[in-house]
């Protein structure tokens, strides 16, 4: 399930090497403790579109917000991102 995931949003959204997981460890600010886990899409529920979107605008981007707070359109890029992928 995960590796499903894993493969629809890096092979249709991250076509130019970018990913929001390597964006975070390079980050001098943060680094690679704060990357993204898979532990936000464990769930007992069937995965599908919607369940991906509501993570991602109610789980991830609020954690990007924090990571970036003083950066609100590398944010919402990311944001923008994440759900072209799904």
């Amino acid at each position: 399930m995960v590796a499903t995931i894993r493969v629809q949003i890096c092979a249709t959204g991250f076509r130019n090497g970018s990913h929001p997981v390597l964006e975070i460890a390079k980050d001098p600010l943060l680094g690679a403790g704060y990357k993204i886990g898979h532990s936000y899409f464990c769930t007992e529920d069937p995965i599908d579109s919607k369940l991906l979107r509501d993570i991602i605008i109610y789980e991830i981007k609020p954690l990007l917000s924090e990571y970036w707070i003083d950066d609100t359109d590398k944010v919402q890029d990311w944001t923008v991102k994440l759900l072209e992928a799904i």
